[in-house]
């Protein structure tokens, strides 16, 4: 969705509230947000790496013509709980 300036009110609004995290204090941000849930801290680790892999593999693959690559989701995992633990 786009305001009356063209500008991407979603693309605002995530940013927005990213920008809002930094008010967070370690332990909000570490705490899974459930029972058997991710941190917010993962979450926003998982929307990153998805963004990079977006930006960097998938859409230059699609633009030479080889589709779209994605990751195995077992290494995925492994590479999320690297980063999350750190």
């Amino acid at each position: 969705m786009f305001d009356e300036l063209g500008d991407d009110i979603g693309f605002a609004s995530y940013t927005a509230w990213l920008n809002t995290l930094t008010e967070l204090d370690e332990s909000t941000w570490e705490k899974p947000i459930a029972n058997d849930k991710w941190s917010i801290k993962a979450i926003v680790l998982h929307i990153a790496h998805w963004d990079n892999h977006l930006l960097n593999v998938i859409i230059p693959a699609v633009k030479n013509g080889e589709g779209m690559i994605f990751p195995e989701f077992d290494s995925c995992r492994v590479h999320r709980h690297r980063l999350v633990t750190k």
